[in-house]
């Protein structure tokens, strides 16, 4: 039921205004960490929020097949806890992801979100977009007081 209801959202995406500059930011953060050129860089990103999708519906899931089996499905305060339990699960997964990327586990976990990306929240920026994302990151970096490389 969720899928349906964030096809509209999802589709309003798709090529938007919004997904370009969405797609600047994967490309200036990938050319940043990898000291190549953001032209050049995947729109998708594997440390993007988007990738959070698989691993919530897992744990999201587990916590809830645990509450039926427990009895406690109906009780607030024992589905409260589950939901707590479910989003920092998912949030361990996700960072363990971003520390293995290699790994088949990951590689399965991460594919939802990269082809949510792919399809509907990225798209090929222009150069001022680019731009745009560049300077951002730019003034993040001296912000944090890091030069940027490059």
């Amino acid at each position: 039921m969720a899928g349906v209801s964030l096809a509209p959202v999802l589709l309003a995406l798709r090529d938007s205004k919004l997904s370009r500059y969405h797609g600047a930011e994967h490309k200036s953060v990938a050319a940043y960490e990898s000291g190549g050129d953001a032209g050049e860089a995947h729109k998708e990103h594997a440390r993007c929020g988007t990738n959070l999708v698989a691993p919530m519906v897992a744990t999201s899931l587990a916590t809830n097949l645990l509450l039926r089996a427990a009895g406690k499905e109906r009780q607030p305060l024992a589905t409260f806890a589950a939901g707590l339990v479910s989003i920092g699960t998912a949030m361990e997964l996700f960072a363990w992801m971003a520390r293995h990327p290699d790994h088949p586990l990951a590689r399965t976990l991460g594919r939802p979100g990269l082809e949510m990306q792919r399809v509907f929240t990225t798209s090929e920026p222009t150069e001022d977009q680019l731009d745009v994302a560049d300077m951002a990151l730019r003034e993040l970096l001296r912000l944090e007081g890091e030069a940027p490389a490059g």
